[in-house]
Formats: structure tokens, sequence, C-alpha cells
């Protein structure tokens, strides 16, 4: 059976969940601009686990550091790898994994400024009181 799109984007969900709980602040090292899950060193699990260029070492650190040596079906299962199928409208498996990885770094990155803007203007607040 084939994986659909949205089967794809709560893989990555997953994975990025697993990344928040295993290795917190994974998302500042991934460059999105240069993200591609179809090449282990450029992947998400590549960037944040830091391959050498043009090798796997990084996703390979990354699935024996998350799942262990033994586990080859979790990558898949979280969004990590995908086969390089086709849909119909000539996206693959994984464009829309690198689609959804970058939606979801985007997302943790407006919430790590903002939070940061809001400590700065609690810190404003409480500076100005004392004086």
């Amino acid at each position: 059976m084939a994986l659909t799109k949205t089967c794809l984007r709560a893989q990555a969900k997953k994975g990025a969940e697993l990344l928040d709980h295993k290795h917190p602040g994974w998302w500042r090292k991934v460059k999105t601009t240069e993200l591609d899950m179809s090449e282990c060193d450029r992947c998400v699990l590549g960037w944040v686990f830091e391959g050498s260029s043009d090798n796997d070492l990084g996703y390979w650190s990354g699935v024996w550091g998350l799942f262990g040596s033994g586990d080859f079906r979790s990558p898949w299962t979280h969004g990590f790898n995908a086969e390089g199928k086709a849909f119909k409208d000539g996206t693959t498996d994984f464009d829309v994994l690198a689609d959804e990885w970058v939606k979801r770094i985007q997302q943790r990155r407006r919430e790590y400024r903002a939070d940061l803007a809001q400590r700065h203007d609690q810190r404003s607040v409480t500076v100005g009181s004392i004086t």
C-alpha cells in the first residue's frame, strides 16, 4: 500500500516530536534552504547529527542514536526516510517530507522567537518596576 501525503506529514510530525524529546533545539542545526530528504548528508538526520559532506554518517548516527542499530523500519515511520515514489501531481514522497519538515522547523523557530520576545518584555517590565 502506497503512503498518502497525509500519512507522510503525520510521520514527519512524529519524527519532530521524537527529536524534540531526545534532542531539544534540533531544529537550529537544519539548513532549511539546503534540506534534501533524498540525500543522507542533507536530510533532517544528516543535519542534526552532522555527517560530513558527501557521506551518510549523520543519517546513520541519527538512526542508531534514536532507534538503535537493529531498527531499520522506524526511520520510515518517523518521516526520516522514504522510497522516492512519485505522486500523480509530480511531487515525490521526499518532496512532501521536506516541505513538512521545513514547516515544522519554521514553526519551532517562530515559537522560539516569540518566547524570547516575551521574556525580554517581562524583563523590561521587571526592571522598570524596580526603578
